[in-house]
């Protein structure tokens, strides 16, 4: 275990902020504004003092100490110790943590105004949920669920829908829907990877402020043609997936686009390149639809 000692403070620390810090976070180590910490006084014990179980990301000691903690990352699966740490730091704006019904209910039933990034990470089959019903936050901007095979509904983003301007949906390889998503209308950046029984794309066209799009691997997609609809797409990749590019034609802002090489000497393309002179298109090395 760490002691006073071990304490390297942060730039202009003092060794009143270093006391105060060491008040709320017992032993620490402080290094560049990064704090890995044991929350042994805080959180009951069950965190270890390295990186690998729970990182803190601050503005230096005396932020700390206020309780202005901008990043919090959990290991583990313990529903407890996510809502004392959140309890602890209410501006909390960047949570990663596991998706499970438990960690789910904190992260709706905690007041955090601030937060603006959550990411949820695969928690096993044991305790995994299947749709993102019991999320309720509003206020987040940016999602990212990855590699969550458990998941088979994305059933309940609406409730958190009209605020995201990114949602990241990687390795979810039992959704097969993306009609949540028409809630999502300034969703800006959307990457969707490895939902492989995704079949339409049609939420989409509610989605007009969508600027960047990357699907890969959404080998069951039968048309892109809701994306007529998208006409402030600026870059779009899409790669693993049987592509008819018309519908391209009406997005007047595309600039860069990457797709199989199959695709390469089509006359669809040519059209497009020719009606989208500004257009940069890139192909795959890798024919994706070989590797399912």
């Amino acid at each position: 275990m760490q002691t006073s000692s071990h304490v390297a403070a942060a730039h202009g620390a003092t060794e009143q902020e270093e006391a105060e810090a060491l008040a709320v976070l017992g032993p620490a180590v402080l290094m560049n504004g990064l704090i890995f910490a044991e929350l042994w006084a805080s959180l009951g014990g069950s965190c270890r003092a390295d990186k690998r179980r729970l990182r803190l990301v601050c503005r230096g000691v005396r932020a700390l100490a206020n309780s202005a903690v901008t990043a919090l990352e959990m290991e583990g699966e313990d529903s407890t110790q996510l809502s004392t740490a959140l309890t602890l730091w209410p501006g909390t704006t960047c949570v990663t943590a596991p998706l499970t019904a438990a960690c789910l209910s904190v992260l709706s039933a905690v007041l955090l105004p601030r937060l603006q990034k959550l990411r949820l990470r695969d928690a096993g089959e044991a305790d995994s949920v299947t749709d993102l019903t019991l999320l309720e936050c509003p206020q987040i901007s940016h999602l990212h669920i990855r590699f969550n095979s458990c998941l088979m509904d994305l059933e309940g983003l609406q409730a958190c829908g009209q605020n995201i301007v990114e949602l990241d949906v990687r390795g979810a390889v039992s959704v097969s829907s993306l009609g949540p998503l028409s809630a999502c209308v300034n969703l800006e950046r959307l990457n969707i990877q490895r939902c492989h029984d995704v079949r339409s794309c049609e939420p989409l066209s509610a989605c007009a402020k969508l600027k960047r799009l990357e699907m890969w691997q959404c080998t069951s997609l039968l048309s892109i043609q809701p994306l007529s609809a998208c006409t402030n797409l600026e870059y779009l990749e899409m790669v693993g997936t049987d592509l008819n590019v018309q519908p391209l034609l009406a997005c007047t802002q595309l600039e860069k686009l990457f797709i199989d090489s199959r695709y390469r000497d089509t006359p669809e393309l040519a059209a497009l390149q020719a009606a989208l002179p500004r257009l940069q298109i890139r192909f795959s090395i890798i024919e994706w639809t070989h590797l399912m």
